[in-house]
């Protein structure tokens, strides 16, 4: 990706492209960019932050701010990447390494239907991580009082 020039292939200055050479998981940068023009989406990741290591809505949210600031350019979403790598659910459901660099397909299911897996995951554990977030913020209140 050092020699390829993803400006020339981006017209639009509001939206930046995602470099899906460095990661086996590239299929889910359009969903990634879908997610990032959603506006709940957009502010409960930005202004979420977990205890957790690998909480996948932190790295939206680092993504996202990333995205916002490069308008126009490209990012590389490698810690989202990372973070899915270390989900066991994701795994479970055959999430990651799908595809190789070249864009060849490495799981026996087609990719379709790993996307329409990919969502569904996608979208609970950000529900299950705003509940868990919800709940250690009231906790933290009961502490304080």
């Amino acid at each position: 990706a050092d020699d390829f020039s993803f400006e020339e292939h981006n017209s639009t200055p509001h939206l930046c492209t995602l470099d899906a050479t460095a990661a086996g998981d590239g299929y889910v940068n359009p969903l990634l960019l879908l997610l990032y023009l959603l506006p709940w989406t957009q502010s409960f990741c930005l202004g979420s932050l977990s205890a957790s290591q690998f909480a996948l809505s932190d790295e939206l949210g680092f993504l996202f701010h990333m995205m916002r600031a490069s308008a126009g350019s490209c990012c590389q979403p490698r810690n989202f990447h990372r973070a899915l790598k270390q989900s066991r659910e994701a795994s479970a459901l055959h999430l990651v390494d799908v595809v190789d660099v070249e864009g060849s397909l490495l799981s026996k299911a087609p990719l379709w239907s790993t996307i329409c897996k990919f969502v569904p995951f996608l979208l609970e554990q950000l529900r299950r991580e705003a509940r868990e977030a919800k709940l250690a913020a009231a906790r933290s209140r009961e502490e304080a009082d």
